[in-house]
């Protein structure tokens, strides 16, 4: 991906942050930028158990982010657009989605520099292991 490439897409996920903090102080929401992988729902049910919330949250902080969401897709139109395929709300109480969105938050900043390593070195999470 030539760097202009880059710059393009480092430029939508910078907005699309931008405006996901925008509607969480309108409407105290936020869209799932991230999203998980499931086959089935068997395989969703055995996620839910309490017995993967170590493992859970393990994929919530430190694998799942912007450079590698399932929720969000490239256009295939040029130049490019990054934009939010899936959108599930977060149907808990509101302690539980004050906790979730405020840690998600603070992911975006996470998410910040890794969209800027991925800008400078043309390098994403998944290719520096």
């Amino acid at each position: 991906m030539s760097s202009e490439e880059r710059d393009h897409i480092a430029t939508e996920l910078r907005d699309i942050v931008r405006r996901s903090l925008e509607f969480y102080r309108a409407t105290g929401s936020m869209p799932d930028l991230y999203g998980r992988t499931s086959s089935s729902s068997d395989e969703r049910a055995r996620q839910k158990r309490l017995a993967q919330l170590p493992r859970r949250i393990w994929s919530f902080v430190a694998q799942r982010n912007l450079l590698r969401s399932h929720n969000l897709m490239r256009t295939a139109e040029t130049p490019a657009r990054v934009v939010l395929v899936d959108y599930d709300f977060v149907r808990r109480g509101r302690l539980y989605r004050l906790v979730y969105f405020t840690v998600r938050w603070m992911l975006f900043w996470r998410d910040h520099m890794l969209i800027l390593l991925m800008r400078e070195s043309g390098k994403t999470p998944a290719q520096s292991r």
